[in-house]
């Protein structure tokens, strides 16, 4: 069941992979970090936009790769679809 689960979310990976080439990033993590009115934000925009781009700024007080279990925990069914560079594509798993 979970070998079966975990298949299902690789091939949703790769789909929305090549979706969000065309897509700009949208939201940006600053010098302020990961704010409550940054995940309300960015809730808000996963509802009514399947894929989102976040870019994570030089200036920002958190790694990417802290933003990025950051973002997943404090978030339900938070998909982190790629990580290039500073730039994180994330979906909702359930809309």
């Amino acid at each position: 069941m979970k070998d079966d689960q975990q298949k299902r979310i690789k091939k949703l990976k790769i789909e929305l992979r090549r979706k969000s080439i065309t897509i700009k990033p949208k939201i940006q993590i600053g010098k302020k970090g990961i704010t409550d009115a940054f995940i309300k934000e960015l809730n808000r925009r996963l509802k009514s936009e399947r894929l989102i781009k976040i870019r994570v700024l030089k200036n920002a007080p958190v790694t990417v790769d802290e933003a990025c279990s950051e973002l997943e925990k404090r978030i339900n069914d938070l998909l982190i679809v790629d990580v290039r560079g500073r730039t994180i594509t994330v979906a909702k798993l359930r809309h």
